[in-house]
């Protein structure tokens, strides 16, 4: 889609609508009245985020579980972008101040092997 380094433009079109096109309005306490809906605030009400993700194979939905009693770590991850035919393998680091601590690695593997 978008390449970095490069420009564009994103145009967003916002619509405001009321929950309801017709509201009960309560302003007397003995009877209810029928009002057209309407909404005060305009425009976006909030934060907007642009994400991306590299083209290509990626890793998504990560997950690290972790016991100390047990000294064990489990990894859970799913893929996304990967090619059918092709080998991965999967590979975690474990670092502090920049020292490896533990590396773990995968058997190869190709996606009819994990799907099926």
């Amino acid at each position: 889609m978008c390449r970095p380094g490069r420009r564009y433009v994103l145009s967003l079109l916002v619509v405001s609508l009321p929950l309801k096109g017709v509201m009960l309005l309560y302003n007397d306490t003995a009877s209810a009245k029928d009002v057209r809906g309407s909404v005060a605030r305009r425009g976006l009400c909030g934060d907007v985020f642009l994400v991306s993700t590299p083209v290509g194979a990626r890793l998504a939905d990560i997950k690290v579980d972790t016991s100390v009693r047990k000294w064990e770590i489990a990894f859970n991850v799913s893929l996304q972008g990967i090619k059918a035919c092709e080998p991965y393998s999967l590979v975690v680091r474990i670092t502090q101040k920049e020292h490896d601590v533990a590396e773990f690695k995968s058997a190869a593997f190709k996606p009819e092997d994990i799907f099926t």
